[in-house]
């Protein structure tokens, strides 16, 4: 039924409500992955250039060409797996042919109505809402979504059947989550799915789906980090306490750092109650603080004025908070000044494999944590599980691709040099809409 609904067609089929809910389902981190959108980048990467990097979110400009074969290998990886993969190019074509009314509001839902008013449109491509609008080179009255190939931070999936519209950090992002609002408004075969857009519109809340891993059918966790602060973490728990199985939301708070931007660049699920993250990263913190000290140190030996800070590592080190659902809408909460010993202690973590190797396997902890952020700066960490122990990683970070192979998970290697430049993973680059239940995985 999910192939016959997305086959690209012009006139997309209308399903009935129960079919709609039942699209969405993901309970777990690691079900058998049935459904998952995706976006192949392009026009909009020509954008990025090296004046526009910094705006762009990203570090390096794109070779277009390989980008969008990478990620078409990407995309064809998923499905040998048994996923079906669904464009979100396809989904807005889609809509685009429901008529002029669907087609004007997709437009005004993504760009405004006052835009709207000056342009004509039948002049107007339903790809330009990704490409950008300009009238000239560099010129965007309506900027490129450079960032919407990585699906994963405009919206998440909750249990319950639930999607979330979340509220990126950065204002170009947010216009990601407005489009992928309108879509599922307007699209036939994902109106009748259950929208939560209540943190969109909240401009104190900041929240992104990197940030947001279930962990089961009745456990969330969240990153409060550089891209998630602790009022969208609180605002996620109230809603997913109100109305959905949900029983306990984690508040992860890690370092406020671009490298660490998001809790799966760090944190990922591989396996029922089995992780892949960094060294001595929630247990020893002051192997950071040594590791940015001596960066430094080399740092200024060699006439730069880069630095880290490392201090941070010490007077904010990474911990958790814990909320469990009480009665009448309140929630208690319990603190883990360490965080891994308190997923542990709390059944939400059973085992934990390490980014570079297993913790103890180098001649020192400082220079496990060297080696391992320089795999992690290429999203080592951010591996995207298909189904219980099996995991799609890049294929650049041998050490740990290697070391998760000699723990027994099914590692799908995926040669994506140009995708490592957005500094995104496979985690990153997926939207899972369904999942087989865990329980039955």
């Amino acid at each position: 039924m999910i192939a016959e609904l997305f086959a690209v067609r012009t006139q997309p089929e209308q399903v009935s409500e129960k079919q709609g809910r039942d699209l969405c389902s993901v309970d777990s981190e690691h079900g058998r992955l049935e459904l998952v959108i995706v976006h192949e980048p392009g026009l909009e990467v020509d954008a990025v250039m090296p004046w526009t990097l910094d705006t762009m979110k990203v570090d390096e400009c794109f070779n277009r060409v390989d980008l969008k074969a990478q990620h078409r290998h990407f995309s064809s990886l998923l499905k040998s797996r048994g996923a079906q993969v669904v464009h979100v190019k396809d989904l807005l074509l889609e809509v685009s042919h429901l008529g002029e009314e669907a087609r004007r509001d997709l437009f005004e839902s993504v760009w405004g109505k006052e835009f709207l008013a000056t342009q004509s449109l039948n002049t107007l491509n339903v790809e330009q809402l990704i490409t950008g609008y300009s009238r000239e080179p560099l010129a965007f009255d309506k900027p490129p979504l450079m960032n919407l190939f990585f699906m994963r931070d405009p919206l998440f999936a909750v249990p319950g059947g639930w999607v979330v519209i979340a509220r990126p950090h950065f204002p170009i992002r947010q216009v990601e989550s407005k489009l992928m609002r309108a879509i599922f408004r307007l699209h036939p075969s994902l109106k009748n799915i259950k929208v939560f857009d209540g943190l969109a519109d909240d401009p104190d809340v900041n929240i992104e789906g990197g940030d947001v891993l279930v962990a089961d059918a009745e456990t969330v966790l969240v990153g409060v980090s550089q891209r998630t602060n602790e009022r969208g973490a609180d605002r996620l728990a109230e809603f997913l306490f109100a109305n959905t199985p949900v029983t306990r939301v984690v508040k992860v708070f890690i370092p406020k750092q671009r490298a660490f931007m998001h809790l799966d660049t760090l944190f990922t699920f591989i396996d029922r109650g089995v992780v892949l993250t960094m060294p001595y990263f929630w247990s020893k913190p002051e192997v950071y603080a040594e590791v940015a000290r001596r960066a430094n140190a080399l740092n200024e030996k060699m006439g730069s004025d880069e630095r880290q800070d490392a201090e941070d590592w010490i007077v904010e080190p990474p911990r958790i908070e814990l909320l469990t659902k009480g009665k009448n809408g309140e929630f208690t909460s319990k603190k883990y000044k360490h965080a891994m010993s308190g997923l542990q202690a709390e059944g939400i973590i059973d085992k934990a494999l390490f980014v570079c190797g297993a913790e103890g396997s180098w001649p020192t902890p400082e220079a496990h944590v060297a080696k391992a952020l320089t795999e992690q700066w290429n999203d080592a960490a951010n591996v995207f599980c298909l189904s219980p122990g099996t995991v799609v990683a890049y294929k650049w970070c041998t050490r740990t691709v290697s070391h998760l192979q000699d723990n027994g998970i099914d590692v799908i290697e995926l040669d994506g040099v140009e995708l490592m430049k957005g500094r995104g993973g496979a985690r990153c680059m997926t939207f899972p809409l369904r999942r087989s239940l865990s329980l039955q995985s």
